[in-house]
């Protein structure tokens, strides 16, 4: 199982992840990792597998969320192999163990050591806080809307760890281009390229966020049931909910 199958966008290891219990921030970092691997020289001759696990293991570290090498690779494995049962302590375990902490070794050495795992949440909060001193917020005394786009965001901005796009935005980037998605889906009236008085993000990135999580919620929606009558259209909200239901990234906050 090579690092060239790359077909389930991280949704087994996004539930193990979810049967952890770990943060969304934390999860998001781990997934993060797992891309960057993914896309180093040595990739195609690495596990798949291994590598998800030992991301996990690392992110834990980082995040200082700390949990145990054995409940990692039993969570992992009942997601992948849930007819398989519970991982009993033997030689199989004991294999597992011994490479993903030979795994730990090689990935701290194909990353330079470089395990800045900042995701894009705690930005994403700061520029919530500063889109609700805006005209369309501020004269407003309900924040029903507001909210639904604070919900939007956090959800675009946890979805998108699933595409390698996260690996080529910075943590503010990714932030304000989840905020950007939301505030359009929402039809919100705001001044040209608002965005500019928080990041100077470019158009070009900002379509590959969007363009990302179109791919990954559209790979995930499950085929709807003929019905009819009915015209087989959805609207675009749906859409957007998709990413809420369609995609698992932690049941955690944070």
């Amino acid at each position: 199982n090579k690092m060239a199958d790359k077909t389930n966008c991280l949704l087994g290891m996004a539930l193990a992840m979810q049967r952890l219990k770990l943060s969304r921030a934390c999860s998001c970092a781990a997934m993060l990792l797992c891309h960057r691997v993914m896309g180093s020289p040595l990739a195609a001759e690495l596990d798949i597998e291994l590598v998800e696990i030992t991301s996990i293991y690392l992110a834990c570290k980082c995040c200082e969320e700390l949990q145990d090498l054995r409940n990692i690779i039993t969570c992992f494995m009942r997601e992948l192999r849930p007819e398989a049962g519970v991982l009993r302590i033997g030689s199989d375990y004991q294999r597992m163990f011994n490479s993903v902490v030979a795994c730990e070794q090689l990935l701290l050495r194909l990353l330079n050591f470089d395990l800045d795992l900042t995701t894009a949440h705690k930005e994403l909060l700061h520029f919530l806080r500063a889109l609700a001193s805006f005209p369309v917020f501020r004269e407003s005394s309900d924040d029903t809307q507001l909210r639904k786009v604070g919900q939007l965001a956090h959800t675009f901005a946890s979805d998108i760890y699933h595409s390698p796009v996260c690996t080529q935005l910075s943590s503010s980037e990714l932030a304000v281009a989840a905020l950007v998605v939301a505030t359009h889906m929402c039809s919100l009236s705001l001044p040209d390229q608002w965005w500019h008085a928080f990041v100077p993000i470019s158009e070009d990135a900002l379509l590959s966020f969007s363009s990302a999580l179109s791919s990954l919620y559209a790979a995930n929606r499950p085929a709807p049931a003929p019905q009819d009558g009915a015209s087989g259209e959805r609207v675009e909200d749906e859409e957007v909910e998709q990413g809420q239901g369609g995609l698992v990234v932690s049941g955690g906050e944070g």
